[in-house]
């Protein structure tokens, strides 16, 4: 096979996930309630990261509930157009996602009138595109998150 790809399915193989995960950048944190609204509740003001402009891989932690629930890539679109799409799905229950879903399924299975969502991002916009969901899928793969999954049990995680 290609010497060069065997090099670089090494160099992922390699990566130390911990690390990366050191290297991620806290953007916001918003609180969903149960009701499909949203409010921004981390940092006041404007975003001082500027993920408008980023792409890489970011992350969502629920507040009081151990470990990562969701990766997700912003590839083509910005991190920060990526978060605003998973709001907008959460609102509208559009279909487009599931995350938003999954969410209000977190919020409802754990008889929650809501839940704050820490999101975070690893910014890799002075890297090849093409790395960004090698990124994300080393890191679902070792970290398998609840809402990466197809299906899953909420209660008592």
């Amino acid at each position: 096979m290609c010497k060069q790809l065997d090099n670089i399915q090494s160099l992922i193989d390699n990566l130390n996930v911990e690390d990366l995960l050191n290297d991620f950048i806290p953007y916001k944190k918003f609180r969903y309630y149960k009701d499909r609204t949203t409010k921004k509740i981390w940092p006041e003001g404007n975003d001082k990261t500027k993920a408008r402009h980023k792409h890489g891989v970011y992350s969502k932690e629920i507040d009081n509930f151990s470990g990562i629930k969701y990766f997700g890539k912003g590839e083509q679109s910005t991190i920060a157009d990526r978060i605003a799409s998973h709001k907008t799905n959460f609102h509208t229950n559009n279909g487009n996602e599931s995350s938003g879903n999954k969410i209000l399924d977190f919020i409802n299975d754990n008889n929650l009138e809501y839940v704050d969502i820490m999101i975070k991002y690893l910014d890799l916009t002075k890297y090849s595109k093409d790395m960004i969901p090698m990124i994300e899928r080393k890191l679902i793969d070792a970290k398998n998150p609840q809402f990466n999954r197809e299906s899953t049990i909420w209660k008592n995680h």
